[in-house]
């Protein structure tokens, strides 16, 4: 998936590499260190995912977006309106709603053992945001993708070769995996070019919008039933990003 999504972006670093006006050591430190807190994002949340419920993990990871919120606020100092902090707080609570479902938790020691992998993931991606959109205000929003990506690839092949990781997924799955991979890289870029033209405060909230989108499509191909907290949840971010529209 990650490689899928390397190549795509690659290819479009190439094509935009001269309108880079700068890249130094610096920013090429920030953009490995981004990738790596990006990469340990992603580990805690399907560590989190395995030895914890996902509902928990879920729920937690969901309302992570308040941290890049914080994290804005403290280190970048932007300052949302009234009305645009009443949004983020709307979508945030809605999200959380809609990813909380009152399924079987297994035990009480395995639901909360997802807790601090999820904790760690959030503080990590919020972490990782403020790098990328330091980066990025400065080279543009491919190169530092490109070399998330990249180095992604490579600490996960390392894992795999440690590991002794030999088995492959089957061809029939190949095409989906493609498929991921191409919309994980449209979405972060997205993301990237998001952040650059607005507030982080504002955009990280509208992109944890996919648990929505998840929960939605749910619904309506696998027949999935939404839980009244969840609806309460969608009108919840409905108003949200009305007020942040306003």
């Amino acid at each position: 998936m990650f490689l899928v999504g390397t190549i795509l972006l690659g290819t479009l670093t190439f094509f935009s590499i001269d309108k880079i006006q700068t890249f130094d050591r610096p920013l090429f430190l920030l953009s490995l260190l981004s990738s790596l807190l990006g990469v340990l994002g992603y580990f805690f949340l399907y560590y989190g995912f395995q030895v914890g419920t996902l509902p928990m993990v879920s729920t937690i990871t969901a309302g992570g977006a308040v941290v890049p919120v914080l994290f804005s606020l403290y280190f970048l100092k932007e300052w949302p309106t009234v009305p645009e902090f009443v949004g983020i707080g709307s979508i945030i609570g809605g999200v959380i709603l809609v990813a909380r479902r009152k399924g079987n938790f297994e035990s009480e020691k395995k639901r909360s053992a997802g807790v601090i992998p999820a904790l760690l993931s959030s503080l990590l991606f919020g972490s990782y945001v403020i790098l990328i959109k330091i980066v990025s205000a400065r080279t543009g929003p491919f190169l530092p993708i490109f070399i998330v990506r990249g180095m992604g690839v490579i600490l996960i092949g390392v894992a795999l070769i440690c590991r002794k990781e030999r088995s492959y997924p089957p061809i029939e799955v190949w095409k989906y995996l493609i498929a991921i991979g191409l919309l994980d890289a449209l979405a972060f870029l997205a993301f990237t070019v998001g952040i650059n033209k607005a507030l982080v405060s504002i955009v990280s909230p509208l992109s944890s919008l996919f648990t929505l989108v998840t929960v939605t499509l749910a619904h309506f191909i696998l027949k999935e039933k939404l839980e009244i907290q969840q609806k309460w949840g969608f009108w919840m971010v409905i108003f949200g990003v009305l007020m942040l529209s306003m």
